[in-house]
Parts: C-alpha cells; sequence; structure tokens
C-alpha cells in the first residue's frame, strides 16, 4: 500500500513537471514578450526596455532561467505578472472561484444529461432511442464556440432577452452541453455491453422487473468507465471554459489565460498550466476513489 502510494505521488508530480516543462520551453521559443512589446507601443528606447527585461532575468540563458522557475515553484512562487506586477498566485486565486462555479455546474449538468441520455439511448426504445442517439452525435460534432454564439443569437435576437436573465445560467447550460457528449457515448456503449451479460439474462428469466434490472443490476456494473470519462472531461473543462468566459464575458481562470497568452505574459500563462496539471491529477484521484466505492473489487 505504502509503495503503490508512493508511485501514486511520484507519478502526480511527473505529470505536473511534464506540463509545466513543455510550457516552458514552448513559450520560451516563442518571438517577444508582454515587457518588451508595452514598452515598445509606449514609445521607449532601447536601453529602459533591456533593463526591464533584465529586472525579470530573461536575459539569463534558458537553461538559468528554467533552473530558476522550477526551484521557485518548489517553493510556491509562480512569479509575478509581467504587466501589472501582481503576484502569479494572486491572480489566479482571485480567478478561480467563477470558474470553478461555472465548471462544476457544467459538471453536473453534463453528468446528469450524459448518464440520462446514454442509458435512454442504450435500452432501443423505437423513438426514445434514436432521439437520443441523435442528439449524442450531434453533441459531439459540435464546436463549442458554434453552440455558445447559436445560443446568444437565439436568446437576445430571436427572443429579445435582456442578458440579465440568461448570463449565468446559459454558459453552464452550454459548457455542460459540450461535455455531456462524450459521457452519453460511453454510458451507452457501457450499458450496451452489460446488457448482453449472462447475469442479465438470468434475471429477467427469473421475473424481475426490467425497472429493477436497469436500475440495480446494469447500471452499477456499467457505472466504471462512465466515472472515468466523467474525470476526464473534468480535467478538460478549462479549455471550454476559456471559450465559455470570452463569449459571456466572465471573468475566471479562462479569461485570464487568454488575455495572457495574447498579451506574452508569460508567468501568468505558465502558472495556469500548472493549476490545469494539478486539476487533471486530482480528478483522476477523485475517480479512482469513486471506482473503488462502485466496485471494491479495484485496487487503489
Amino acid at each position: 500500500m505504502t509503495a503503490r502510494l508512493l508511485w501514486r505521488i511520484a507519478s502526480a508530480l511527473l505529470v505536473i513537471w511534464a506540463a509545466a516543462t513543455l510550457a516552458f520551453f514552448a513559450l520560451a521559443i516563442l518571438p517577444g514578450d508582454a515587457i518588451t512589446n508595452q514598452l515598445s507601443q509606449s514609445g521607449a528606447d532601447a536601453d529602459i526596455i533591456a533593463e526591464r527585461r533584465e529586472a525579470f532575468g530573461m536575459n539569463d540563458p534558458i537553461e538559468v532561467r528554467y533552473l530558476r522557475f522550477l526551484l521557485n515553484a518548489a517553493k510556491g512562487d509562480l512569479g509575478t505578472s509581467m504587466l501589472s506586477g501582481e503576484p502569479v498566485s494572486e491572480a489566479i486565486l482571485r480567478s478561480v472561484p467563477p470558474t470553478f462555479t461555472l465548471a462544476a455546474s457544467a459538471l453536473l449538468f453534463a453528468s446528469a444529461a450524459g448518464i440520462l441520455t446514454g442509458i435512454a439511448a442504450a435500452l432501443r426504445l423505437p423513438l426514445i432511442s434514436l432521439i437520443s442517439s441523435g442528439l449524442i452525435s450531434l453533441v459531439l460534432s459540435t464546436p463549442i464556440y458554434w453552440t455558445g454564439t447559436l445560443a446568444i443569437y437565439a436568446l437576445t435576437v430571436l427572443l429579445g432577452l435582456p442578458a440579465s436573465q440568461w448570463n449565468q445560467a446559459l454558459p453552464v447550460i452550454v459548457l455542460g452541453f459540450h461535455t455531456a457528449g462524450a459521457i452519453g457515448r460511453v454510458t451507452q456503449g457501457s450499458i450496451r455491453d452489460v446488457l448482453q451479460a449472462d447475469y442479465v439474462r438470468t434475471a429477467r428469466a427469473k421475473g424481475l422487473r426490467e425497472r429493477r434490472i436497469i436500475g440495480v443490476h446494469v447500471l452499477r456494473a456499467a457505472l466504471p468507465p462512465v466515472i472515468s470519462v466523467i474525470a476526464l472531461q473534468a480535467g478538460f473543462l478549462l479549455s471550454g471554459a476559456v471559450i465559455t468566459e470570452t463569449l459571456f464575458v466572465r471573468p475566471g481562470i479562462g479569461r485570464l489565460l487568454l488575455d495572457a497568452v495574447v498579451q506574452q505574459d508569460y508567468p501568468i500563462v505558465l502558472g495556469v498550466v500548472m493549476l490545469s496539471a494539478v486539476i487533471y491529477v486530482l480528478t483522476g484521484l477523485a475517480a479512482e476513489v469513486a471506482l473503488r466505492f462502485v466496485d471494491p473489487r479495484v485496487v487503489l
């Protein structure tokens, strides 16, 4: 048990390190930075720009900057914003609550909608199964920016509703709708596989009600892959939050990341990348705990 725990901790740290390292070197080879762009636009001469870059350590060799970044990150210091001078950790902590609220609400909506739609699609009911399968395919093939734009157009132009009436719920529905497709598809396939099991045929032969067979025997056996895909979607929600928060002009990590990328404020970008890696690791761990609860045979 201790060895497995140590291995999981080491794996988690490796994932975070790999994400941070890839992001660091990808940003390091890009031309330009926030300091140079901002000061150049304001008319500052080359000496002032070089002085500011020196103050941020940007003139040091890349290996020196990388080692300094790792050492500071290990101490919990993610650096400061090149534009505002605000500590990166403070900027991220200020942006986390609205994004967490949006992502958690969207994940709950997506989980409920995806599981219910997947069940309906798997039971082969003549009309309901066809509609549910078509809806899952539609969600999987529709980009989030398209559904978000269409939803805004429908509510503002076609229905004439003011933003104050939908700006809280609609982003949750759009992001949840985008996430529900994968959950629904996995639920559909998992339930269809379980329905072919021998013990399901035995339960039907014993005369058990179909509702009990589905709710007690089939659904629980089909849950492990569904829990895994929900955890995977939770880890990917940040990418959807970037588009959703931009479309609906909401504050949060997504807007913070997009602004930092556009302005080339690389410390902010690296901080958000590391946060995303931590969230991915934690959601994976939460999924394993949930799997252990659903299926006691799973070993953590």
